[in-house]
């Protein structure tokens, strides 16, 4: 698996390259539907863990307040945040580890991948072990007739 993707990464697929066509703007508002229940998660994770005491006297409407304004602030800190991972994909994304493990995952895939890019060189075994384990053969057969 790793050699089959070491050949895919050096030929055919370049991630920084692939990641760089993603317009950071376009990312942003196709996320901005769920932005706010995952800023709402965050917000109040983050509160109970690092201020519990604060986030639990803290009025509901406050709390609501500085929800709104970071769902307010999502949409600029999510593109800028694709621009920066655009940046520095090669350094955050492991894509050789990503395909291998999918691919140890999924043995059909595997299985698949293998005997469709190997199909020449099966064919080429078959019948070189034909041809060879016909003329060995005929040269035991002579061996043992004489």
């Amino acid at each position: 698996a790793e050699i089959s993707v070491d050949m895919m990464t050096a030929k055919l697929i370049k991630v920084d390259e692939i990641f760089s066509r993603l317009n950071p703007d376009r990312v942003s508002k196709e996320v901005a539907n769920i932005m706010p229940e995952v800023i709402h998660s965050v917000v109040n994770d983050a509160g109970q863990r690092h201020c519990p005491k604060l986030w639990e006297y803290l009025p509901k409407s406050v709390r609501l307040q500085i929800e709104e304004q970071v769902v307010e602030a999502s949409g600029e800190l999510m593109s800028n945040f694709m621009r920066d991972l655009q940046k520095n994909i090669i350094d955050v994304f492991d894509f050789k580890h990503c395909v291998v493990e999918r691919m140890v995952n999924n043995k059909p895939i595997l299985n698949e991948m293998f005997l469709t890019c190997g199909a020449e060189e099966f064919e080429f075994i078959r019948n070189s072990g034909f041809y060879l384990g016909f003329m060995f053969g005929l040269l035991q057969m002579l061996v043992w007739m004489f």
